[in-house]
Formats: structure tokens, C-alpha cells, sequence
């Protein structure tokens, strides 16, 4: 694993998600989910149309490169990365539109 500050490897060693404030403060709702933390995470080849099974868990944001991803390693040109998570929604979001955003994807 690289070396990390303190910082990191208070992120590394605790599951809970890196930042939990809401990203874009100029953009802020009043009701929203966190969805980073850790997810399932495959590599494949790019023929792949479905997530084959899962290798192990990865921490997003951070790019399977990172050391802070928990993953640390190089994803090859030829290679797909597939991410699932499960999640609920809260009860009283019921019958509302939701709207996910996904950067740097």
C-alpha cells in the first residue's frame, strides 16, 4: 500500500463514507443521500454487457488506483470496471422523483 498522511488512513480504515456534505453547495437540496462508501467492484474484459461477480469491495470515490479505494491497482485499457451498491430510499421520499448524479463516470 502507498504511504498515506493521517488523513488517508483515517478514510482507509473507517467504512463510512469520505465526505458527507453535500458536493455542490451552490446546488444544495434540502433532502439527499450520500451514496459514497464502500460498493461491490469487478474487472472484466470490455466484451462484458453484465457485471460478472463481484472481487471485492471498493471505496468511492476514490479510482481503483488509489490506495484510499482499498483496491490499489491499475484498471488496462482493455479492462471494464463495474461498481454495484444497493440502497433505500427513505419512507417518506415515496411517490417523489428521484434523481441520481454520478460524476466522473
Amino acid at each position: 500500500m502507498a504511504e498515506m498522511t493521517r488523513w488517508g488512513e483515517k478514510v482507509y480504515r473507517d467504512e463510512a463514507p469520505a465526505w458527507k456534505e453535500y458536493p455542490r453547495p451552490q446546488m444544495q437540496r434540502e433532502d439527499w443521500q450520500c451514496l459514497n462508501g464502500m460498493w461491490d467492484y469487478a474487472v472484466s474484459g470490455q466484451e462484458e454487457e453484465t457485471m460478472p461477480e463481484a472481487e471485492g469491495r471498493i471505496r468511492v470515490p476514490f479510482c481503483i488506483e488509489s490506495a484510499l479505494s482499498g483496491v490499489e491497482r491499475p484498471l488496462q485499457p482493455e479492462e471494464k470496471l463495474w461498481y454495484r451498491r444497493t440502497f433505500t430510499l427513505p419512507r417518506e421520499w415515496e411517490g417523489r422523483r428521484i434523481l441520481l448524479h454520478f460524476g466522473a463516470v
